[in-house]
Formats: C-alpha cells, structure tokens, sequence
C-alpha cells in the first residue's frame, strides 16, 4: 500500500509542477481524498471490532477511551465528508436525502464505525462521479487485497508451524494455554485479513464494470489465490479440531 501511495503522491507532484493538478482543496488533492477514506474505513472495522470485544461490565477508563476514540473518528469523518463534498457535489444531496428518510425513521443512535463513506466503489452508479477518483481507488484496492493476500498467507504459516509444534513437545496446563492464546491472536488475524479481501475483492468488481479495467483477468487470480488459502486455512483447523 504504502508503494502506491508514493506513486499516487509522485503524481500528484507533477500535476502541481506542469498546472494540471486538480486538487479543489490546497491541502488534499483526490488521491489523498480517496486514501484518507481508505483509512477511516479500517478504522471503523477496527472500533466494530473493539467495541464488539467489550464486555458488558466495562471500566471508566475502558469506556473512556472508547469514546475518545468515537469522538476522535467522528470528527474526521466529518472534515473528510466536507472535502469529499468538493470532489462529489452530488453527495450532498444524497446525504441530504438519507438523513431526510432516517430522521423521520425511529433508528439507532449512529456510530461513527456504522456511517456509510460513499467512496466511488459504493457510490457505483448511484450518483455521477470522476473518473479519475475511481481509478485511485482501483488502485489502492488492489493493493489492498494483495497486502490481505500476503497476511492471510504469513499467517497460515504461522498458525501451522505453532500447532505442530504444540502437537510435538507441548506438555502441560500452563504450556497449552499460552499456545492457544498464540493460537486465538493468529486466528483474529486471519479474520481480519480474509474480510479486508473479500471487501477489496468486492470493491474492485464494482470498480473494474465502470472502468472497463482489463484488470479483471488479474481479479481472477486474485481470486483463484483466495481460494487456495481458504483451502489451507480449512485444512489447519481441522488439524486444530479435537
């Protein structure tokens, strides 16, 4: 990811050094705009996910920093949708119009892990948007699934090589908790990393049908790699199982 951003901004640099650059902000061009959104997108994966491992007895200070967290999220995502509000105009009705219908709707309090980013991908063909903000976005989710890919493959390994060797010289109460608790954090791991795929993958259909990406050959592989490591991930747990 962090290869493509540089890309991104290299670009970016020689929009501003030939005149063409079409940033409507000074301090965020588009693909800054659609990689910032990328991030606050993980980061509400990682507050769902937080928040869901809470217990129903939290501690002041547990709750506290959760809702330093909530507040903090919030408010970026506040000052990105007013950018991203410059790039897509026709955002703004179209947050007009879902606030209108939920308001009159008795609805849960929103969390800022629940608020809906609209990036391109999402927006499909619901509302106009530029060419050139789909095609970063192609190209960080790309990425982005390659990295989910690489994880979900480092993590097998890892998962493997932990359970044979809890199988082989492991003895003792203490000895296995440890293991499983290793065990339990690798698992979490590859969760994170199939989802992070499976939304990369998901995103990329829908960019590659506006685009017309040649890239859809590439899709497959991506997809032919997934099912390969879904195969292994299978295989180890039911090695794992009793």
């Amino acid at each position: 990811m962090a290869s493509v951003r540089l890309e991104l901004a290299r670009d970016d640099q020689n929009d501003i050094q030939t005149g063409t650059c079409l940033a409507l902000h000074k301090h965020c061009t588009p693909s800054v705009l659609i990689s910032t959104g990328l991030e606050l997108e993980e980061q509400q994966w990682r507050m769902k996910t937080d928040r869901a491992c809470l217990r129903v007895h939290t501690t002041d200070n547990q709750e506290g920093k959760m809702l330093q967290r909530n507040n903090t999220l919030q408010c970026r995502i506040d000052t990105w949708t007013k950018l991203q509000e410059l790039y897509m105009p026709s955002l703004a009705a179209l947050h007009v119009s879902k606030s209108s219908v939920s308001g009159g709707i008795a609805t849960a309090v929103a969390t800022p892990e629940t608020v809906k980013l609209w990036l391109p991908s999402q927006i499909s063909k619901t509302a106009p948007c530029d060419t050139c903000l789909q095609t970063i976005e192609w190209k960080l989710r790309y990425v982005q699934a390659h990295d989910a890919l690489h994880s979900l493959c480092s993590n097998l390994h890892a998962q493997t090589a932990i359970l044979k060797y809890k199988d082989c010289n492991l003895r003792g109460q203490g000895a296995n908790m440890r293991a499983r608790n290793t065990l339990k954090a690798v698992e979490a791991r590859l969760e994170a990393a199939t989802s992070t795929y499976e939304h990369a993958h998901k995103a990329l259909v829908v960019l590659a049908s506006l685009l017309n990406q040649t890239g859809v050959l590439l899709l497959k592989g991506l997809t032919n790699n997934a099912r390969i490591m879904t195969t292994q991930l299978y295989r180890i747990r039911l090695l794992a199982s009793p």
